[in-house]
């Protein structure tokens, strides 16, 4: 995730942020995959990835939403 490497290197986003967001991308990208490959629905239940999903939400707050 190049644009989260450019905004840690830039001090826009700290880097352990940014390198957690990148953790969390890549580890539900791996599964979406794993699950692709058994030709499984791209579908995962909701108490799967609750770490990553509460990352993804803080960060969203933070960024996006926040004034």
């Amino acid at each position: 995730m190049r644009i989260l490497e450019l905004l840690a290197q830039n001090d826009i986003m700290e880097e352990q942020e940014a390198m957690a967001l990148t953790r969390a991308y890549t580890t539900l990208r791996d599964e979406l995959h794993h699950l692709a490959l058994q030709e499984l629905p791209g579908h995962v239940p909701e108490d799967c990835f609750t770490a990553e999903r509460e990352l993804v939400r803080a960060s969203w707050q933070k960024w996006l939403v926040e004034e």
